[in-house]
């Protein structure tokens, strides 16, 4: 386990305890159920989002501490061993602390209902996903005829691009007007690529992509960000599945080059 995620568990009631005593009458009902759920969430939390996690609570709990010692503060008295406190300034920094301990509490608190709000609409979007994925039917015949017949050509078409390493992200569906992603298609698609290629390309998954636009004087000029890229000449591979309904699906495949945004290869066909 998460080094972090388990200093979370630790603090987690402590947080709960915080957060309902000085801001339970300001939590909305859906904020209570993010924290009332907050044990599932974190366990579905990214590393960065664990991290922030972690320093949010941080941040709350030294606020905790700074009203604490800002209460303290507040009861001081001067006393026959130290006649000359100045009780004035006592009280001027006693507010100060307690204001900003509130504000740090405060703060600590809206990261974290923020994160845990991110966390749960984004698993609630792979559910969603996955519940049209499930009732999406794919022709496996006409699927598997598919990766007989022209995957092993569209292969050497990419590697004859000079393309030594491919990614592999997601496959989208496009359905009815929406589009979601199809994990089990990639998965799919992504094992039998490996089978064909193994000894050619050098085929990768990858959990993100992002697309970088960089200015100059000729223009814009897109460019695909992969972390922990390692090869020199690379290709993205686009999988995109058009169901229409009573008429047979067609599957889309193209190899776009990250460096060049140019299509290097492409396969088209009806699934029936």
């Amino acid at each position: 386990m998460h080094p972090l995620i388990s200093h979370l568990s630790i603090c987690a009631a402590a947080f709960v305890f915080l957060s309902l005593t000085l801001f339970g009458e300001s939590l909305s009902e859906d904020e209570q159920a993010l924290l009332a759920n907050r044990a599932q969430l974190t366990g579905l939390m990214t590393a960065a989002e664990s991290v922030a996690y972690a320093r949010a609570e941080s941040m709350l709990r030294e606020g905790e501490r700074d009203i604490q010692s800002g209460n303290f503060l507040n009861q001081s008295e001067a006393t026959l061993m130290n006649p000359n406190r100045n009780v004035a300034e006592d009280r001027r920094r006693a507010e100060a602390l307690i204001s900003d301990g509130k504000a740090k509490v405060t703060e600590g608190q809206n990261r974290i209902l923020s994160i845990l709000k991110a966390v749960q609409e984004r698993n609630e979007s792979e559910v969603r996903a996955l519940t049209k994925e499930r009732r999406l039917e794919i022709p496996e015949v006409a699927l598997e005829a598919f990766l007989d017949a022209q995957l092993g050509a569209l292969a050497e078409r990419i590697q004859s691009a000079g393309i030594d390493q491919i990614y592999f992200n997601t496959a989208v569906v496009h359905h009815g007007g929406e589009a979601f992603a199809h994990m089990g298609l990639r998965d799919r698609l992504h094992e039998a690529f490996k089978l064909h290629n193994e000894e050619h390309l050098d085929v990768q998954s990858i959990a993100r992509v992002e697309l970088d636009l960089d200015y100059s004087d000729n223009g814009i000029h897109p460019r695909l960000h992969i972390d922990g890229r390692t090869g020199e000449n690379a290709a993205l591979l686009a999988i995109e599945l058009f169901d229409r309904g009573t008429q047979a699906p067609i599957l889309s495949i193209r190899a776009f080059g990250i460096d060049s945004w140019t299509t290097l290869a492409e396969s088209i066909a009806v699934l029936s």
